[in-house]
């Protein structure tokens, strides 16, 4: 008769392909480890490139910051104040006798503006002083009467932009013919007339100098 042997398992020749099968089923999570890896190490490379950009344009950013000279803001304006009242229409202003050429270069700026030229003046006056301090220039007190709203709007958003350094003081002119003070873009009535103040004159080009 024949004996049945109890241990009936497969030979180790058999179980090797099974054993086979579980090794690859088991190494089939590993690659979308794997991918999320490198997909972590290239976001991380990308933070770090965006970190040092910041880094670098904020520290440029302190240095041109920390490297601004008021100084030259000032040359830049007297420069500017110096190009314009050495042109034809100021040299020819000074050549009649209708403006002293010192007083106009002390002016503490002077922009062209529409038809004419818009400056601050380098001393301050009373509100009766201003008509002779605006001769010793050649100009006249600006008036702020445009024909229309809009001209009006775009001044009081220019003279903010160019009296920037001014910030908080208040400069006369005229406004519908009374007398007021502007700061920024408001334009106030005055409860005195002695306080002395920086003076807004307006050459018009439009007109004549002889």
């Amino acid at each position: 008769m024949f004996q049945i042997s109890e241990d009936s398992s497969p030979s180790p020749a058999r179980r090797a392909p099974t054993a086979r099968k579980k090794k690859v089923a088991q190494s089939k999570p590993r690659k979308p480890f794997a991918e999320r890896f490198q997909v972590l190490r290239r976001m991380n490379r990308n933070l770090l490139i965006l970190g040092a950009t910041a880094i670098l344009l904020l520290g440029g950013l302190g240095i041109f910051l920390a490297s601004r000279d008021k100084g030259n803001t000032t040359m830049t304006r007297e420069d500017r104040v110096r190009e314009i009242v050495n042109n034809r229409y100021f040299t020819d202003l000074i050549a009649s006798g209708k403006a002293d050429k010192n007083v106009l270069l002390s002016s503490w700026d002077i922009h062209p503006y529409g038809t004419g030229y818009i400056g601050i003046s380098g001393k301050t006056a009373t509100w009766e002083e201003t008509e002779a301090l605006a001769r010793e220039v050649g100009a006249t007190v600006y008036k702020l009467d445009p024909p229309d709203a809009a001209a009006r709007t775009a001044f009081l958003t220019w003279l903010p932009a160019v009296t920037e350094e001014l910030e908080g003081e208040t400069h006369w002119l005229l406004d519908y013919g009374e007398p007021k003070v502007i700061s920024a873009a408001a334009v106030n009535r005055v409860s005195t007339m002695d306080r002395k103040r920086r003076v807004i004159f307006y050459w018009d080009h439009s007109k004549s100098n002889l």
